[in-house]
């Protein structure tokens, strides 16, 4: 099959967050069970195909609103050029929502532009939340990464989710966490969306019950803070850097108020982390028994879980993670799952 993979971002063409990491782990997994696999990244850096290590459209808008029109052209001539079966494209920046439904296509949800934190973003809701839903409507195929996104979508944009597929984990996982420091990782955009603030009010408390406890808090747009009480400002980290942070840490906090997903959990429990996650969104559905749940928004409740996950043992919940990687939440599921709704797209 030959499959065109379109991503608003994808790494070392720019920032890359969720969806960059999904779109190539994708990539990968696709590729390596036989499949010609074409990734097209209109990012603010430029429009790039991946692997050529410069930007063919160097001066793309940095607005969302302005980039799937300003590409228009070029991606149009790349997809012809490629020819694919089946085009999947992620709701998050609407990129197909000017180019002809000449294709059949896949669009995977994930968290909304519409409902992504900060304030800088809220003057453009309703531009952003028209081009997905056109981007949406037009599909060939809905895939939802949750049940929560695919509740979400139904009211977002007037068409609910043909299927559900929950991301897989394609990368390795730790054997056994052994002996690490109480410490606590949180990664993430200082965002709203993201839940950061509520985790700093909760760590007095943590350290008040638990003097030795270090947060470790990695991502970018961090603020300024003051130094000590056992916080650590890491700025955005490269992917080594970051997994060897993880290794020296035994909680990985989210205490998000809106996850589509969370593949934060994922790569938790792979470097042998237990979340401790807010019942927001997917993470409830994707964390189940294998972790600690607490109520969105609420402080001292985030406070008691993170002391329990610090002084407890919960080393059966990574475990019930860590199976998970394995099965249900595994790459073969996941590629599996994924070239079935592709198929479903094509007939359609």
């Amino acid at each position: 099959m030959r499959i065109a993979l379109v991503t608003p971002e994808y790494p070392g063409c720019g920032p890359s967050y969720g969806i960059g990491r999904y779109v190539h782990d994708l990539h990968g997994a696709l590729a390596a069970v036989g499949h010609q696999v074409q990734v097209l990244a209109l990012t603010d850096g430029g429009a790039f195909k991946p692997g050529t290590g410069h930007a063919i459209l160097a001066h793309l808008p940095h607005s969302l609103l302005l980039r799937p029109l300003a590409a228009r052209a070029w991606l149009c001539r790349e997809l012809q050029a490629f020819a694919p079966d089946v085009v999947e494209v992620p709701n998050w920046g609407a990129l197909t929502a000017f180019i002809p439904a000449s294709w059949p296509t896949v669009v995977r949800l994930s968290t909304s532009a519409a409902d992504a934190g900060g304030a800088g973003r809220d003057r453009w809701r309703i531009l952003r939340l028209a081009l997905e839903t056109r981007a949406v409507r037009r599909a060939s195929l809905v895939v939802a990464d949750s049940g929560a996104m695919a509740m979400r979508a139904a009211a977002l944009y007037g068409r609910a989710a043909d299927i559900v597929i929950h991301h897989g984990w394609c990368g390795p996982v730790v054997a056994t966490p052994g002996p690490r420091p109480r410490a606590v990782l949180f990664t993430g955009r200082w965002e709203p969306r993201k839940g950061v603030d509520v985790l700093l009010a909760a760590w007095p408390a943590v350290r008040a019950a638990v003097p030795d406890a270090v947060l470790h808090i990695v991502g970018s747009g961090q603020p300024t803070l003051a130094a000590g009480d056992g916080i650590v400002l890491h700025g955005r980290l490269a992917d080594d850097e970051l997994a060897g942070l993880r290794l020296r840490c035994r909680i990985q906090a989210v205490p998000s108020r809106f996850e589509s997903f969370g593949l934060v959990v994922l790569e938790a429990w792979a470097a042998g982390l237990v979340p401790v996650v807010s019942d927001a969104g997917a993470l409830p559905e994707v964390v189940a028994d294998a972790g600690l749940i607490t109520p969105a928004g609420r402080p001292d409740n985030l406070a008691q879980a993170l002391v329990a996950g610090l002084c407890s043992d919960l080393s059966d919940r990574w475990r019930a993670g860590a199976a998970r990687l394995r099965g249900d939440l595994g790459v073969v599921a996941w590629t599996d799952a994924t070239l079935a709704a592709y198929r479903r797209a094509i007939a359609a």
